[in-house]
């Protein structure tokens, strides 16, 4: 429905007229029968996707956001070679 050649993603419809879609690092609104684009968000470490809420009124998006590891991980986790897994310090609690 655009007429860019760039690559866009995730399609959603808000309304009878109003089209949701990402391009590159930005949510994008636009009206099908002008044409007519407005920036939503934009997110400078990259969009992976959304989801618009049930009234229509409010986005929950996905990114991902860089973890700076800490300097003496290696001696902090010393002698344990043969363990697997990951380190995860996402924080959820402004979203609950």
């Amino acid at each position: 429905m655009t007429t860019t050649a760039q690559s866009e993603f995730n399609p959603v419809w808000q309304d009878d007229n109003t089209l949701l879609f990402c391009r590159d690092n930005e949510i994008r609104s636009m009206d099908v029968k002008t044409k007519v684009e407005k920036v939503i968000g934009t997110f400078e470490n990259g969009l992976e996707g959304f989801k618009l809420a049930p009234d229509g009124k409010s986005i929950v998006y996905i990114t991902t956001i860089p973890v700076k590891r800490p300097e003496h991980l290696e001696k902090l986790y010393a002698g344990l070679d043969k363990t697997t897994g990951r380190i995860d310090s996402t924080d959820f609690s402004g979203f609950f």
